[in-house]
């Protein structure tokens, strides 16, 4: 047999190897888009507490009052968890896993959040957010405004459905040996 047959191992050119160690390198470059979510959640902090302080010092301003207060803090407080499992997973799938994981005292899910389990996770999330949104419009629906409102049924649909298939398909090729981890 040669040194090129398909049965025997070969040595990797230079080049090769030189290429392939600059593909797992660029791996990094993600790193200041992680980083830059922490200012972006400063920012939904801020969002928050502003509509919390406005909803308290002057209910009756808000549409709809503490029923409309509260679902607009829940939407964002999940668009924060939303931007939580993405700058974890996404950071310990496609960076480097997270060492502080390993000492205990956090999250279950960190260092166990594989790339399918985070679509599914992710997904869900944004199916809440548009929950919440379409409740909101609902409950402050004018009249005329029916067909906006089936069209944010339609979208929401469209979510679930996506959630749905989405965990479907990951359930079957994790059930099949094909994690995609």
């Amino acid at each position: 047999m040669s040194d090129h047959s398909p049965l025997s191992p070969r040595q990797p050119h230079a080049v090769e190897v030189t290429i392939e160690k600059a593909i797992l390198l660029s791996r990094w470059v993600q790193l200041p888009l992680f980083l830059g979510l922490i200012p972006a959640m400063l920012v939904l902090d801020y969002v928050f507490f502003e509509e919390l302080w406005h909803g308290m010092t002057d209910l009756h301003s808000v549409a709809g009052g503490a029923p409309m207060l509260i679902l607009g803090l829940l939407d964002l407080v999940m668009v924060a968890n939303l931007v939580v499992m993405v700058a974890i997973s996404g950071y310990e799938n496609f960076v480097s896993p997270i060492e502080a994981a390993s000492r205990g005292g956090l999250p279950g899910w960190i260092g166990r959040t594989g790339a399918g389990t985070l679509k599914v996770k992710l997904s869900a999330s944004v199916v809440g957010i548009s929950l919440i949104k379409l409740l909101h419009t609902f409950l402050l629906m004018q009249p005329g405004e029916e067909s906006k409102v089936w069209l944010m049924v339609v979208v929401h649909m469209v979510f679930v459905v996506s959630t749905l298939l989405i965990a479907v398909l990951d359930k079957y090729l994790m059930t099949h040996g094909h994690s995609g981890e």
